[in-house]
């Protein structure tokens, strides 16, 4: 599936591509600029039941920028996500990677 983005002069803005690898259960998006160098793309990797389980984000050249773990409760409601930060990876302590996690209570 591939989008394309006009500006008002009729010019290309960017592109957006996204090609399903029902083999294993992953997306792939792909984000270009007006003059088709590729920005960045992100990994997806779905679970057992179809809900996003991985996201990782590249930039243009495969280095990986940015990780997000989802994980689901009984009523597959998302219970917590993991959010890595690989950018600023070395910058702490024992070079430990930065991360976020965020839980949910639902009532």
């Amino acid at each position: 599936v591939s989008t394309t983005f006009y500006n008002e002069k009729g010019m290309i803005e960017r592109i957006y591509d996204t090609v399903f690898d029902d083999d294993s259960f992953k997306t792939y998006d792909y984000y270009s600029d007006s003059i088709m160098k590729l920005g960045k793309t992100k990994e997806t990797l779905l679970d057992n039941q179809g809900r996003t389980y991985i996201e990782a984000i590249l930039d243009g050249k495969e280095k990986l920028l940015e990780k997000n773990v989802y994980y689901y409760d009984q009523r597959g409601r998302i219970a917590e996500t993991r959010n890595f930060d690989m950018v600023r990876r070395g910058k702490y302590e024992h070079k430990q990677i930065p991360i976020r996690v965020n839980k949910y209570k639902y009532d």
